[in-house]
C-alpha cells in the first residue's frame, strides 16, 4: 500500500514463550503399573527375608531335641516313675508372636506305681511296611549336651539304628500283667538283687519276655535271661542286695503337627564289646501329643557295662502304627563317673 508497511506479527527469533510439557494419557497409565510392580516385588522380597529370619514351624515332625547325661546312679536311685507308660507333655506356646517359643511347666511324673510292665525285646527284623504318616529322615548328629554333673560326654562313635519291633511284639508288650513281674522277680536268679532294682529290671529291662508271636514266655526263662544281662553291669552292694549302676540320661522330645499320634520312645546299647542282651530294644515311654505342638522331657536308665569299652545309647522315636523310625539320637556313655542317689 502507499505510503503503507506491513509490520510481521511473527515472534522474533530473540522473543520468549512458556510451553507447557503434558504427557500423553497412554503413558500415563504405562507409569502407573511400573510403578506398582516396582511396590510388588519390594513387599514380596521383604516377606521373603521375614520367612528366612522366622521360618514357619514344621509340619508332621516328631523330634529328639537333645539327650544328655544327668548322673549315675544305683538302679534303685532312679526315679523313673511311669516308665513305660504315656510321656507327660507340655504345650509349646509362641511368645509375643515373634517366633520365640516357650513351654508350658511339665507336669510331675506319677511315681512309680502299679503300672503297665514295659519290657526289653530282642529285636525282631519285620519289612519296612508302608508309611502312613509322614516322618522325617533320622538324624545321627548328637546334639551339645547341657552341663551335667557328669564329665564331658565322648564323641559317639558310628551306630546302626536298631530293627523295628513287629506289631506282634508290640501287642505282647502291653499284655504283660503285674502278676507275670512278680512271677520273674521271685525265681531263684534274681534273689541277689534288690528288690526294687529287681521289680525296675523286671518292667523295663527284661530280654525276652515275649516271643515272635507276642507270647509271654515262661517267668523261669525270663528270669535266668534278665539275671545274665544284669551280670554284665556294675553293681554296689546294699542292705537289700546287689544295685546295678547305670546312667540317668534326658531326652527332650518335640512333637509338632501329630497331635493324637502315638510314638515309642526307645533306646538300646551298641559298641564293640556290647553283649548281644543289651542290644535288644528297650521300651522306655509311649509318647503322644494332646495339641498342635508339644514338648516334654523323659528320664531313661541305661546299664553301666564292665566290660571296658566305648559304648553308645541309641534314643530312637518311631511311629507306633508302623515301626517308622522318626529320630534318632546316639550319646557315648561316659567310662565312670560318681554315684549319686541310691541306698
Amino acid at each position: 500500500m502507499a505510503g503503507g508497511r506491513i509490520t510481521s506479527l511473527g515472534r522474533g527469533p530473540g522473543s520468549k514463550t512458556k510451553q507447557t510439557s503434558t504427557t500423553p494419557w497412554y503413558k500415563r497409565g504405562k507409569t502407573l503399573i511400573i510403578s506398582a510392580g516396582a511396590l510388588a516385588a519390594a513387599i514380596l522380597g521383604i516377606l521373603s527375608l521375614w520367612d528366612r529370619i522366622f521360618p514357619p514351624p514344621d509340619e508332621d515332625l516328631a523330634r529328639i531335641e537333645s539327650v544328655h547325661i544327668i548322673k549315675r546312679t544305683p538302679l534303685t536311685g532312679f526315679a523313673g516313675g511311669g516308665i513305660g507308660q504315656d510321656l507327660p507333655l507340655a504345650p509349646v506356646i509362641n511368645q509375643g508372636g515373634v517366633g520365640r517359643l516357650g513351654i508350658l511347666p511339665l507336669p510331675t511324673v506319677p511315681a512309680q506305681a502299679a503300672s503297665t510292665a514295659t519290657l526289653s525285646l530282642k529285636p525282631t527284623p519285620t519289612p519296612t511296611p508302608t508309611p502312613t504318616t509322614a516322618s522325617p529322615t533320622p538324624t545321627f548328629t548328637s546334639p551339645t549336651p547341657s552341663p551335667s554333673p557328669s564329665s564331658d560326654s565322648p564323641t559317639p562313635i558310628a551306630t546302626t539304628p536298631p530293627p523295628t519291633l513287629s506289631p506282634e511284639v508290640l501287642s505282647g508288650i502291653s499284655s504283660i500283667s503285674e502278676e507275670y513281674i512278680s512271677s520273674v522277680t521271685e525265681q531263684a536268679p534274681m534273689r541277689p538283687y534288690a528288690p526294687p532294682a529287681s521289680v525296675y529290671a523286671a518292667r523295663s529291662l527284661v530280654i525276652e519276655a515275649v516271643d515272635e508271636k507276642g507270647e509271654p514266655l515262661p517267668p523261669e526263662e525270663v528270669a535266668i535271661e534278665l539275671a545274665q544281662a544284669l551280670e554284665e553291669v556294675e553293681s554296689t552292694t546294699s542292705p537289700e542286695g546287689e544295685d546295678p549302676l547305670g546312667w540317668t540320661v534326658a531326652v527332650r522330645v518335640d512333637l509338632e503337627g501329630l497331635a493324637q499320634v502315638p510314638l515309642l520312645l526307645t533306646w538300646s546299647l551298641d559298641g564293640l564289646d556290647v553283649p548281644d542282651t543289651w542290644k535288644a530294644e528297650n521300651l522306655a515311654y509311649r509318647v503322644v501329643g494332646a495339641s498342635p505342638h508339644d514338648a516334654g522331657v523323659a528320664e531313661i536308665w541305661v546299664p553301666d557295662l564292665k566290660r571296658a569299652s566305648t559304648y553308645n545309647v541309641n534314643i530312637k522315636l518311631s511311629f507306633e502304627n508302623n515301626g517308622l523310625i522318626a529320630d534318632l539320637r546316639p550319646l557315648a556313655l561316659p567310662d565312670s563317673g560318681p554315684v549319686q542317689g541310691g541306698g
